[in-house]
């Protein structure tokens, strides 16, 4: 077994760590995701229930609940929210379930049964996996992080961590933190493992060091800072907990039993690990020790996480766009810790999508929100909005002629105490070069889709502005450009002439672009409909390993219209996360869309529905609801305002919801 190596995910130091308890700089903040970050509170975050898997077809719980699935079942471990599980089969191959449909496995690609797997787990927050794999009997054990749990495609999946020591690397673990994994290494001869093995740490900052000596099977706390480890005492394996941060080590076991597998609660307040014949768990300090009645084999928490489903709308298309800003850029006069600061508002027509697609990427390179008003009176719920979120004299851009947005909305908002920005051009294509000249006028990458209807460039549009890398960040833009359907308008061929990009920077989304710019050589990305374009965009472009703390929401906009599904696209640029499409008023998600939900059910948290009733029934956001949460389920809020919260009644009680927020700063 080969696993795809043509891209190396891991660059492995000059030198490695060779101090028995070296103590660490621990990631800030310790490895551990903002809270900010995450849509649910902590009280929702911290429900789970322990399972053990002992290599039958059953999963048994210390609930006295059961999972039953198709085959013989090792190493057992739940995703982050507990909507799916992942395990190696009687085959030594790696397979997942959903947590309500056992009996239905899915193999993990890539599967080859030449290799042999195990240790599989949820690596960045469920946007992938991380597993033992051992391509031969001859050959040591390896570290394979795979991307892409489900979804075969032309992209590597798997990447393999081996420094080419000829040492075994093995029991990976990754559970909670986002700046690497920790695992075991151990001496290897013929195949086999030999000698005492050793704990170890890879991170992105640091590469790889060892941790700790005499020691195997590790497992990280949730906030990144301690470590779980199994050694012999001189007669049997007990578990240890290291502290990363002063060097500490403390034996929480000391019966006479063997010891192995320990986890982490999502709590990080107790430990579970097999115990002799059973399973039992203690506290971090090696207090409350206690036997699990009627659990065996490898302990696993699964969680009972409730996810979010947050519709954005208001009475019309300006009103939704007000809705979308509220929920994430807070107020002038807020408290800086309840939403993030503007630092400029984008303005489009509000009858026209023209001249507002690139304002999508605009919004999110310049850091504020994409409102809309009628072009000859500045709308007064978009005016209040302005207010709310900028301060006086800051920037706003102005998109398209006098024609698009009057004289008279730009008097209004230099009334208002603002600087007025007016990016046009002859035509749509003209004002999208001056968009991207505004935005960096020596992008590093850019993206092209047609300008003649609106679906492909809203992808688009999210994702540009995802890969911004600002100049306050010490970064270079990323631009969208706009093409006549199949023909490439005079001004845009002029902008990729004059800049003489590499083929490596463009990028056409969507059939109608790449045709346009052929003779360039792009990289093509296109669907067979607008649902699957947004769906490939998605895969191609958000699956990777490379976007800052991990992926945990996803947007949904209707495909057949376009005024909630721009600001829809200029928030989710902000958020570094993926706009979906789907036929608004269906009572089913696009099949595209369903699937990208089920790719990657274990690591979305929150998925936004942008648009009323009337524009995404509610059947659409109820369908995100069931395929993105577990056993937990999910809670629905309607619109959304930072700094403020929203009660939700749930099958489990009332749960206090707030909106996620994204970090600033590179992808």
């Amino acid at each position: 077994m080969t696993p795809r190596r043509s891209r190396r995910l891991f660059v492995l130091a000059s030198a490695l760590a060779v101090g028995t308890t070296a103590v660490l700089v621990v990631p800030t903040p310790a490895g551990a995701r903002p809270a900010v970050n995450r849509a649910e509170p902590a009280a929702a975050v911290e429900e789970a229930v322990l399972s053990a898997s002992n290599g039958s077809n059953t999963v048994r719980f210390d609930t006295g609940g059961t999972v039953t699935v198709s085959e013989a079942v090792q190493h057992v471990a739940w995703a982050p929210d507990g909507s799916e599980a992942v395990y190696v089969g009687a085959d030594q191959q790696v397979k997942r379930f959903r947590y309500d449909s056992p009996r239905t496995p899915a193999a993990v690609p890539p599967a080859d049964p030449g290799g042999r797997y195990a240790s599989p787990s949820y690596w960045k927050f469920g946007l992938g996996l991380i597993m033992a794999v051992k391509e031969s009997s001859a050959k040591p054990w390896q570290i394979a992080v795979n991307r892409n749990p489900l979804k075969e495609s032309s992209w590597p999946q798997q990447f393999v961590h081996s420094p080419d020591d000829s040492r075994h690397y093995l029991n990976p673990d990754a559970t909670g933190v986002d700046w690497g994994f920790v695992f075991q290494a151990q001496p290897n001869e013929g195949g086999r493992l030999v000698g005492e093995p050793w704990v170890g740490m890879w991170d992105y900052a640091l590469g790889q060091r060892k941790v700790v000596d005499n020691a195997a099977n590790p497992a990280i706390s949730p906030d990144g800072i301690r470590l779980a480890f199994v050694r012999s005492d001189g007669s049997h394996q007990q578990i240890f907990v290291y502290d990363l941060r002063d060097g500490r080590t403390v034996q929480v076991t000391s019966n006479p039993v063997d010891h192995d597998h320990p986890v982490w609660s999502p709590t990080g307040s107790r430990i579970a690990f097999s115990d002799g014949s059973g399973v039992a768990t203690v506290r971090p300090d090696g207090s409350g020790y206690a036997m699990v009645p009627g659990l065996s084999g490898v302990p696993a928490y699964q969680s009972r996480r409730k996810e979010s489903v947050v519709r954005l709308a208001g009475a019309d298309r300006v009103g939704t766009a007000v809705a979308v800003s509220r929920a994430h850029w807070g107020g002038v006069g807020d408290n800086p810790a309840t939403g993030s600061r503007a630092e400029t508002v984008v303005l489009a027509r509000s009858d026209m999508f023209a001249d507002a697609l690139g304002g999508t990427v605009l919004a999110s390179a310049k850091q504020g929100p994409l409102l809309l008003t009628s072009p000859h009176t500045l709308d007064p719920a978009t005016r209040a909005e302005m207010v709310r979120v900028l301060a006086p004299d800051k920037t706003v851009y102005l998109l398209g002629s006098t024609g698009a947005v009057s004289a008279e909305v730009q008097a209004e908002v230099e009334a208002a105490g603002y600087r007025v920005r007016r990016l046009s051009g002859p035509d749509r294509y003209s004002t999208a070069v001056e968009i991207a000249n505004a935005i960096d006028p020596d992008p590093i990458t850019v993206f092209a889709a047609t300008g003649a209807d609106f679906p492909d460039a809203l992808a688009a549009g999210a994702l540009a502005g995802a890969y911004n890398m600002p100049a306050r960040v010490g970064g270079q833009g990323t631009v969208l450009l706009l093409t006549n359907d199949t023909t490439l308008p005079a001004v845009t061929r002029k902008y990729l002439d004059d800049h003489g990009f590499t083929r490596w920077q463009l990028n056409t989304i969507g059939m109608q672009a790449g045709t346009a710019m052929i003779e360039y050589a792009p990289r093509q990305t296109f669907g067979f409909d607008r649902y699957e374009t947004a769906q490939q965009v998605a895969y191609r472009y958000f699956d990777g390993i490379d976007i800052a703390g991990g992926r945990d929401v996803v947007g949904v906009a209707t495909g057949t219209n376009w005024p909630d599904a721009l600001a829809g696209a200029a928030l989710m640029g902000t958020l570094r996360a993926p706009l979906l499409l789907t036929a608004g008023n269906a009572t089913t998600l696009s099949a595209p869309t369903r699937e990208y939900l089920d790719t990657y059910r274990a690591a979305i948290s929150t998925g936004y529905v942008f648009g009323s009733s009337a524009v995404v029934t509610p059947a659409l956001a109820d369908g995100i609801g069931a395929r993105i949460s577990g056993p937990g389920g999910y809670l629905r809020t309607e619109g959304g305002t930072t700094g403020t919260r929203t009660t939700v009644t749930s099958p489990a009680g009332p749960l206090d919801i707030g909106l996620p927020q994204r970090p600033s700063g590179p992808l």
